[in-house]
């Protein structure tokens, strides 16, 4: 009996908190244990905190954790939480990561976040500034939606995907930057950005999905790129202040009847290649517009 005391004992004083415990609380954050030397932050206890740091590591029971990642709904509303610092060891943002989180007013993700989970800032209406990771390669679905109060966005080159609904009604969006790897834009991924004017569209681009850009009723200018190959129904309904579209592709892209769905095609002029314009005055929709003008895509 002795010896199997002994033993029991040796197993407690030699063991890691992950063989035990799978969550712990340490000052206003939850954690879970992910392995025996990395966590993911799991929620809050402390429901109205202004500011929050999220650590590079964290002690529990002995044993030093790297906090890696912000779980799903780690923080979903919170609805005082105003400012939020996170370390350079954390890689993902999870689902409903930071929803609802009403008065939080800025992010700035380290370039080690590789992934934003879905509907990860959804309805953070007080947030104006978002600074993505440059080495981000996943947006999620509704990831930024209906971020009232953002007023910029720029998309990292690593970004290959612009996801369905990520800034869907954020109302006060004037300025997006589209990064040079970005090959799909998403069904309604800018819907109702009703203060966006002006939409670069990079050669990297070769499909965008339908309602993507849907009711932005400031859009004046639009320039797609040489990749584009697809462009889905209603993509740009809605976009009553439509003045300049400019095409720099030859060959006209694939484009349903509806894609200027309510716009004045007689008054909003098309710009095309040169050596595009027979194509493009036979092929509809492109065909629709009453002002077809040539233009050297080289020289924007």
């Amino acid at each position: 009996m002795a010896g199997f005391l002994n033993k029991l004992k040796s197993f407690f004083d030699n063991r890691q908190p992950s063989t035990l415990v799978r969550e712990f609380i340490s000052g206003d954050l939850k954690y879970k244990v992910i392995n025996n030397d990395t966590v993911m932050v799991s929620g809050y206890v402390n429901p109205v905190m202004v500011t929050a740091s999220i650590p590079r590591q964290v002690e529990y029971d002995g044993v030093t954790f790297r906090v890696v990642s912000i779980g799903n709904e780690a923080f979903n509303g919170c609805s005082r939480l105003e400012e939020i610092t996170i370390p350079s060891t954390v890689t993902i943002i999870g689902q409903l990561a930071f929803s609802e989180c009403t008065s939080l007013k800025s992010i700035d993700l380290p370039d080690c976040v590789n992934s934003i989970g879905s509907e990860a800032f959804v309805y953070c209406r007080s947030l104006e500034h978002v600074k993505l990771s440059a080495n981000l390669t996943m947006l999620g679905v509704a990831s930024f939606q209906n971020c009232r109060s953002l007023e910029e966005i720029s998309i990292p080159d690593s970004v290959t995907s612009i996801g369905r609904f990520t800034f869907y009604g954020c109302a006060n969006l004037k300025t997006v930057n589209i990064g040079q790897s970005v090959k799909s834009i998403g069904k309604s991924a800018f819907c109702g950005c009703g203060v966006l004017r002006n939409v670069i569209i990079p050669d990297s681009v070769t499909k965008i999905e339908t309602q993507a850009f849907q009711n932005c009723t400031s859009l004046t200018t639009v320039l797609i790129g040489r990749g584009m190959k697809f462009i889905e129904d209603e993509t740009f309904s809605g976009c009553t202040a439509l003045e300049k579209v400019f095409i720099s592709r030859i060959t006209p892209p694939s484009a349903t009847s509806k894609v200027f769905d309510t716009i004045d095609a007689k008054r909003t002029v098309l710009y095309v290649p040169q050596e595009g314009v027979g194509e493009y005055r036979h092929t509809a929709p492109w065909s629709d517009f009453g002002n077809l003008q040539e233009f050297d895509p080289k020289g924007i």
